[in-house]
């Protein structure tokens, strides 16, 4: 693909580099926040609203559960 002029190219560069990861943290008080709202959502469902991996969703749930027998 051929681009217009070295802005366009500069712009285009720094457009592919933006995502849109969440820290750590964010993803964490987000799964907890639905954790507590809708205890019964699956892994996945909380995965895809809060864009984090299912597995970390597991790994979230675990933790609370282990800390509140």
């Amino acid at each position: 693909m051929l681009v217009a002029s070295p802005q366009a190219d500069f712009a285009a560069f720094v457009q592919s580099g933006q995502h849109t990861r969440q820290c750590p943290a964010r993803s964490r008080f987000a799964v907890l926040d639905l954790l507590a709202a809708a205890p019964g959502l699956s892994d996945r469902e909380i995965a895809r609203r809060v864009e984090c991996s299912p597995q970390t969703v597991g790994y979230i749930r675990r933790g609370t559960a282990a800390c509140c027998l």
